[in-house]
């Protein structure tokens, strides 16, 4: 949250905090205040990030501050902001140095724009999702997913033309790797009530990856419909919300998203987090959902499907993805095979047998959709028909020429 304009003078800047001399403030937020500095030495800009001074008291608060340095070295994704330093000065300054940013955060453009279009929300999520992706790999479960921890960067090398940064691992959950269990195992309520998942709301001490994986469906929600799907006064309320209450359809919001981004944030918001995909999978459904959208400019508008999205439904290569965004292998394609329920909650495909739905292309650039996949025609299928026909017409022209000669 930045700080209201006052007259008091900030006696920080000018000051000198490890390396680095403060040079102005350009946000503050509940643990600590965040600053523009400059190593003088070598002429480099960083951000410092210095914790309240009644927290840095608390050796529980100044630990987990510090967590945020230890997750974000533990973790190497460009989405993952870079923390290089931390430290505690002789006055008991509690600080970390992180890379600068020049940019927005995500909250600050939804205050400016309300919502994203469909193609920036995906953009958005998809590296949200590859950077955290990369970070349960590592163990390590960001816990206070929102707006304001997304930062925007111009980067003219990214598809979308920003780089989303992911901040504040402050009560980020580590895997101990020595003894099996996580750092912060209490069971103190820790995040933002309109983002938590409903493990998280009942306590932290069991709150897993797919934590993470409601926090950014509520996320998703709200860029491509303008506000979140719950929406109430009182904190504790959300949590009431967040335990009890099905979520909404995100299409009762923003009727123009496809269905098949409105099954993927239904599924991300269901109650039982073992029934919520892997942020990994989560990471690839939105790239092919980017891939396909970007092949609708190119050739004209996709019609929808009713079934399950599959790379393999489209005749178009996915595009090559920017090298610098790290994404791990799925352990699995469960998505794939996933079938939803009329109405709320999802089901595995063990429950219910998806209906194959395929997309086949007709003269010029239209396309429609076939309701039986083992129908679709392939180049090949077409190549092999047409050889077939060739050899049927040279048959029928050799015996055609046999009966005139025998004739003769």
């Amino acid at each position: 949250m930045q700080r209201a304009a006052d007259s008091t003078p900030d006696h920080r800047i000018g000051q000198v905090v490890g390396h680095y001399r403060l040079m102005q403030m350009v946000g503050e937020g509940g643990m600590g205040t965040v600053y523009e500095a400059v190593r003088e030495d070598i002429g480099s800009r960083a951000a410092i990030k210095i914790l309240h001074r009644e927290l840095a008291l608390n050796p529980e608060m100044a630990t987990r501050f510090f967590n945020e340095a230890r997750a974000t070295n533990i973790v190497h994704h460009p989405a993952i902001v870079r923390v290089f330093d931390y430290g505690t000065t002789p006055d008991g300054t509690v600080y970390l140095a992180m890379e600068f940013l020049q940019g927005e955060s995500l909250r600050s453009r939804l205050h400016r724009e309300e919502k994203l279009t469909e193609s920036m929300a995906i953009a958005v999520g998809r590296q949200i999702a590859s950077g955290l992706a990369t970070a349960h790999a590592s163990q390590v479960i960001h816990r206070d997913l929102k707006p304001e921890n997304i930062f925007l960067v111009p980067d003219s090398e990214a598809p979308s033309g920003e780089r989303v940064k992911i901040l504040d691992f402050g009560i980020a959950k580590l895997a101990d790797a020595n003894k099996g269990s996580f750092h912060t195992g209490t069971n103190m309520l820790l995040g933002t009530p309109i983002y938590m998942s409903p493990e998280q709301c009942r306590g932290a001490k069991n709150v897993g990856d797919r934590s993470d994986v409601y926090a950014l469906g509520v996320m998703l929600f709200e860029m491509l419909s303008g506000r979140p799907p719950f929406l109430t006064e009182m904190p504790g309320e959300y949590i009431a919300l967040h335990i009890f209450q099905p979520p909404p359809r995100l299409r009762d919001f923003a009727s123009m998203v496809d269905d098949r981004l409105d099954q993927l944030v239904l599924s991300m918001l269901t109650k039982d987090p073992k029934h919520r995909p892997p942020m990994q999978d989560v990471a690839q459904r939105l790239k092919v959902l980017g891939n396909l959208q970007s092949d609708q400019f190119g050739r004209g508008a996709l019609e929808r499907t009713s079934g399950p999205m599959s790379p393999l439904n489209s005749q178009h290569p996915p595009k090559a993805e920017d090298p610098t965004e790290l994404l791990p292998q799925a352990q699995d394609s469960s998505w794939q095979q996933m079938s939803f329920l009329p109405g709320r909650g999802a089901a595995s495909a063990s429950a219910i047998k998806p209906i194959p739905v395929a997309i086949t292309r007709k003269s010029g650039d239209s396309l429609q959709k076939s309701p039986h996949a083992n129908r679709f025609l392939t180049p090949q299928r077409r190549a092999q028909l047409v050889a077939v026909l060739f050899v049927l017409i040279a048959i029928c022209l050799g015996v055609l020429i046999t009966l005139l000669l025998v004739g003769n």
